[in-house]
C-alpha cells in the first residue's frame, strides 16, 4: 500500500514530466499572457491624426470594403509614398469587420505582435535547442517599450505584419535547411514575397539568413555552431549565397519599386537638403541612440527631430568609436561566442534600410525602426547570460530574480508608453515634453492637437502625399 509520501512524490514526478513534455506550449502561453498584460492599455486608444487618417479614417478606398476596385487599388497605388498591398488589404479587412471603431484595429495589431513574439521563441529554440535563452529573447521582444510605436499606432500595421512574414520565412527556411526540397524552398520564397508586400523593411532578411547559416545553423563551412542543425550539411559561402539568389532578386525589385514610389511621393531627401556628411554623422549617432534606448528606453517620442544645425562633432566620433569597439569585441570572441557576432550583425544590417543613408522624412530615427533589429541585441544578451552564468552556484535564483525584475520594469514601461498613444493631443504633449529642439510644427508632424490643422489633414485626392511613417 502506497504511503502519502510516496503518492506525493509520484505526483511531483508526473507534474515534472508533463511540464517537460509541454514546456514549449507552456512558455508560449506565458509569453502571450505577459505581452497582453503589457499592451492591454491600447484598447482605450483612439486613432491619431498622424497617418491614421490617410491609412484608415479618411481613406475611401479602405472604407469601401473588399471590392474588386479596392483590391486593384491596393496592388497598384503608391499612396502615402509606399507600396504595400498586403498592408492595405489588412486595413480593408479591419474596416469591414470593425468599421471605424479603433478598438478592433488596435487589437488586430496586438494579436499580430503576440503571434510574432511566440513565433520568435519557437524559431529560436528550434534553431538552437536552447529553451531558456530563446524564451528570454522573445520575452524582451514582446514586452519592450521601444515596440509600443509599432503596436499602438494603427497605421503601423505594416510593422507587425511584415514581422509576421519575417518569422514565417525564417521558420520555412529552417525546414528547408534541414531537409531540403523544392517545395520547402518555394514556401520560403512565398513567405518572403508576402513580407515585401507588407513592408520593404524585410529586404535584409536574405542576409540575416546567411548570418543564421553561420550561427546557430552551422551551415557555413568556415563558421562554428553551438548546436547541430539536424541534417544540415556545411556548405561554402558562395553556395549559400547562390542558394538565396531568388530572394535577392525579389529584394532588388522591391528596392526599385520602393525608391520610385517614395521619390514620386516626395518622401526621399532632395539632393543637397541633407548633405552626405550630415547623413553619415546621423547614421553613427542613430546607431548609438538605438543601442541606448534598447538598454534604457526612456524619453521615447514620435518623432526624433533632425538636427538641422548639425550634430556636435563629439557625438558621431564617440558613436564611431563605440561601434568599432563593439565590432572588434564580437569578432575577437567569434570562436567561443559566435552568437555575439550573429546578433551584432543582425542589429547593424537590419537597420540599414532606415538608418538614414537615404534620408526619408525629417526624423533622425524612429522607435518603430527597431521592431526587428532589436532581436539581434536580445540574442546577444540572452545567450551571453546563459553562457556566462553556467558555473554560477545560485544560477537559477540569480537569473530568475533578474528576469522577474526586468519583466516588471518592461511591462510597467510599456503600459506607460502605450497610454501616451491615447489620442493625438496626449501624444503631442508627451512628445513636446521629451523632445529637445522641438521641430514638429515645422516638419509636417505638428498640429496633432486638432483635426482642423491643415498641414496634417490627409486628403485622398492628394495621391502623392508622403507618409510620415515609411
Amino acid at each position: 500500500m502506497n504511503s502519502p509520501q510516496t503518492k506525493a512524490t509520484s505526483r511531483i514526478i508526473i507534474l515534472k514530466w508533463i511540464l517537460k513534455k509541454y514546456q514549449i506550449l507552456l512558455f508560449s502561453f506565458v509569453l502571450g499572457v505577459l505581452t497582453l498584460a503589457a499592451f492591454e492599455p491600447i484598447r482605450y486608444n483612439d486613432f491619431i491624426i498622424l497617418d491614421d487618417s490617410g491609412y484608415i479614417t479618411e481613406n475611401p478606398h479602405i472604407q469601401s470594403g473588399f471590392t474588386f476596385k479596392s483590391i486593384i487599388w491596393a496592388f497598384t497605388t503608391g499612396y502615402v509614398a509606399n507600396w504595400h498591398p498586403l498592408t492595405w488589404l489588412s486595413h480593408i479587412l479591419d474596416v469591414q469587420l470593425f468599421g471605424l471603431n479603433p478598438l478592433g484595429h488596435h487589437l488586430h495589431n496586438l494579436v499580430l505582435h503576440i503571434i510574432n513574439t511566440i513565433l520568435l521563441f519557437w524559431v529560436l529554440q528550434k534553431m538552437t535547442g536552447a529553451i531558456w535563452p530563446s524564451a528570454f529573447a522573445a520575452m524582451a521582444f514582446g514586452l519592450h517599450p521601444l515596440h509600443v510605436e509599432s503596436v499602438a499606432w494603427a497605421a503601423e500595421r505594416k510593422d507587425v505584419l511584415c514581422a509576421l512574414f519575417w518569422m514565417l520565412t525564417t521558420a520555412a527556411y529552417l525546414k528547408y535547411a534541414r531537409y531540403g526540397g523544392l517545395l520547402r524552398y518555394v514556401l520560403v520564397i512565398l513567405c518572403f514575397a508576402l513580407g515585401l508586400m507588407a513592408k520593404p523593411m524585410i529586404v535584409t532578411l536574405p542576409i540575416v539568413l546567411l548570418i543564421l547559416d553561420f550561427w546557430p545553423l552551422g551551415r557555413m563551412q568556415t563558421g562554428r555552431s553551438e548546436t547541430v542543425c539536424g541534417d544540415c550539411r556545411p556548405m561554402s559561402l558562395s553556395r549559400l549565397i547562390a542558394e538565396k539568389i531568388p530572394l535577392f532578386l525579389l529584394v532588388f525589385a522591391s528596392c526599385i519599386i520602393t525608391y520610385l514610389v517614395q521619390q514620386k511621393g516626395g518622401a526621399v531627401d532632395k539632393l543637397g537638403e541633407f548633405p552626405l556628411t550630415s547623413r553619415i554623422a546621423n547614421v553613427l549617432v542613430s546607431y548609438m541612440s538605438y543601442l541606448y534606448k534598447t538598454v534604457l528606453p526612456k524619453d521615447l517620442a514620435i518623432p526624433y527631430p533632425y538636427p538641422f544645425l548639425g550634430w556636435p562633432l563629439w557625438k558621431p566620433v564617440a558613436a564611431f568609436l563605440l561601434l568599432v569597439s563593439i565590432s572588434g569585441f564580437v569578432i575577437y570572441h567569434i570562436k567561443k561566442r559566435p552568437y555575439l557576432l550573429a546578433g551584432w550583425l543582425w542589429f547593424l544590417i537590419t537597420l540599414i534600410p532606415v538608418i538614414g543613408l537615404v534620408q526619408i522624412g525629417v526624423q533622425t530615427m524612429a522607435d518603430r525602426y527597431m521592431y526587428l533589429p532589436s532581436i539581434g541585441i536580445f540574442i546577444m544578451i540572452s545567450w551571453a547570460a546563459a553562457q556566462l552564468s553556467a558555473q554560477w552556484r545560485y544560477r537559477k535564483l540569480i537569473l530568475g530574480t533578474v528576469t522577474g525584475v526586468l519583466i516588471i520594469a518592461m511591462i510597467s514601461g510599456t503600459r506607460t508608453q502605450a497610454a501616451y498613444w491615447k489620442d493625438s493631443k496626449t501624444l503631442n504633449e508627451h512628445t513636446e515634453a521629451v523632445t529637445k529642439d522641438f521641430y514638429l510644427k515645422n516638419s509636417g508632424f505638428g498640429g496633432m492637437e486638432t483635426e482642423q490643422e491643415d498641414e496634417l489633414s490627409v486628403e485622398i485626392q492628394e495621391p502623392n502625399r508622403p507618409s510620415a511613417a515609411p
